[in-house]
């Protein structure tokens, strides 16, 4: 269950509202991902269990705005 604390985001291009979860650290050491080595990533979860995970930089480029509340 969330609590009524939980950090509640829309996404207005989609119309979707999210949870957000926190913020891990990327682990990539080689191969043609390791440029994202060290980088932070935002954790956001959908109404239907659907968990993202989106680089900080672009979660917080303006892609996405509070929301206040109702269903998620």
């Amino acid at each position: 269950p969330l609590s009524a604390e939980a950090r509640r985001v829309l996404h207005p291009k989609r119309g979707h509202a999210y949870v957000v979860g926190g913020v891990i650290e990327m682990q990539i050491t080689y191969g043609p991902f390791a440029a994202a080595e060290g980088k932070r990533v935002q954790v956001y979860h959908y109404a239907d269990g659907t968990s993202w995970g989106r680089f900080v930089e672009e979660f917080e480029d303006g892609r996405f705005v509070p929301h206040g509340g109702g269903a998620v």
